[in-house]
């Protein structure tokens, strides 16, 4: 396809690449370079030249790609075309392939990552998957830019810009999906803001879900449930006493801790009773692998009337 435009953002790149893009203006009228102006007291900022190139699109969607990544050549018709069959979507993501330097195998945790987020292709997937990580890969998504700025655009923070975009996407109701193909080749090393930027440790993304849990579930009388496992439940039962929403209960698999106290205010129950429990929500603070999907298996047993996504999530861990 030829209809769109290319526009390019530099914020203070020093690899040439300013000028690589400019040839490529100089023959090519849907290449535009721009140049973030800086103020004298402020750098680079991710979300700041973000939010000055969205302005700058002429387009009513917006195809987000970072300098080091790569999208295939179909990536716009395919995620084009997914927006054409469902007019209701805000968002489409891409499946992706990580890559690690000079084209050798990605590392391990990337790895796990890549194949949790392809697997999250429907709006509904969408919905289980927000509060435990991005359920959309940044460079990989295309999204209807008015509605980014409806929502004042990127924010700047002690937060990851992109989650906290889709988590603020997600409570206004904007529906999201994925096509099934791959979209994006990324490149995973050492020097991906990602990686080496405070914004994006795990509390940060902790402090995301919390906004959106407290903005969608908070209010007098709901009664919460929080499954931990080892040492991953400890900030999310803390942060939910600190809120003055303690759980109701607090669900343990050792036989040990069954029937005791968290603190003096929380009783630790077996899977078992949930079965029984008045509880408006249950929270699950467990990331070891395959761990989650047999409390899936469980709930659905013991808790037919809860849906993931709905009535229950995992939580960021």
């Amino acid at each position: 396809m030829g209809d769109f435009e290319v526009l390019v953002v530099d914020d203070g790149s020093q690899d040439g690449s300013v000028e690589i893009a400019r040839q490529h203006a100089r023959y090519d009228p849907r290449v535009r370079v721009l140049l973030r102006p800086h103020k004298a007291q402020e750098g680079p900022n991710l979300p700041r030249t973000l939010n000055y190139g969205l302005a700058a699109c002429r387009a009513s969607f917006v195809a987000r790609l970072d300098g080091d990544d790569r999208a295939t050549p179909e990536r716009l018709s395919w995620q084009l075309e997914r927006f054409a069959r469902d007019p209701e979507l805000t968002l489409v993501d891409g499946q992706v392939s990580f890559l690690g330097p000079g084209g050798s195998e990605a590392g391990e945790g990337m790895c796990v990552y890549g194949a949790w987020v392809n697997a999250i292709l429907e709006p509904e997937d969408f919905d289980r998957a927000i509060l435990q990580e991005s359920p959309v890969v940044h460079p990989a998504a295309t999204y209807r830019k008015q509605a980014i700025l409806d929502l004042g655009g990127y924010r700047s923070g002690d937060f990851p810009e992109d989650y906290d975009l889709w988590a603020r996407l997600h409570l206004v109701g904007a529906r999201f999906a994925k096509v099934g193909e791959i979209c994006v080749e990324m490149l995973d090393h050492g020097d991906r803001l990602t990686r080496r930027h405070p914004s994006y440790r795990r509390e940060a993304f902790r402090a995301v879900a919390q906004l959106w849990i407290e903005e969608r579930l908070f209010r007098p009388g709901v009664r919460f449930v929080l499954w931990g496992g080892p040492g991953r439940a400890r900030p999310w039962l803390r942060w939910f006493r600190e809120r003055g929403f303690p759980p109701v209960a607090f669900v343990d698999i050792d036989p040990k801790r069954i029937g005791r106290q968290k603190g003096e205010d929380i009783p630790i129950i077996a899977p078992a009773d949930l079965a029984r429990i008045e509880a408006d929500h249950l929270f699950v603070a467990i990331n070891q692998r395959g761990v989650l999907d047999e409390i899936r298996l469980a709930l659905g047993d013991l808790r037919p009337d809860w849906r993931e996504g709905r009535d229950w999530w995992a939580l960021v861990c």
